[in-house]
């Protein structure tokens, strides 16, 4: 049996510039950056942006599995689900990377992370 690490986190009061919060092509891009960065490719993408100054949510579907990005700009607030399994080979520590690059492009003051090992 095989198993990959799965990194929820929360990203509370984030000192961020706000456009990381509302433009979607713009967090597309770094999100990008990051990933590619991390070692991973991308094999597709979808967005929403919600109206009435909401936030956006992204999801990138990556050569092992995926990377989920929800804002909310109200509260400075982010929710970051980064999943890289254990195909083709060990992503643990690529997983860990990109949660790492994420916070540093958000800045929070405050992080909530659970670790999940998931096994298939």
């Amino acid at each position: 049996m095989k198993q990959g690490l799965q990194i929820l986190g929360d990203f509370k009061n984030c000192r961020a510039d706000k456009v990381y919060f509302f433009d979607d092509k713009v967090l597309k891009k770094e999100a990008e950056k990051i990933i590619k960065k991390s070692g991973f490719e991308i094999v597709d993408f979808c967005s929403h942006k919600f109206g009435g100054g909401g936030g956006i949510s992204l999801v990138f579907l990556v050569s092992e599995s995926h990377v989920a990005i929800h804002t909310w700009p109200e509260n400075s607030s982010l929710n970051l689900d980064i999943f890289f399994c254990n195909y083709s080979k060990k992503n643990e520590m690529k997983a860990r990377r990109a949660f790492e690059m994420f916070r540093d492009l958000y800045k929070p003051r405050k992080v909530m992370r659970k670790n999940i090992k998931r096994h298939y």
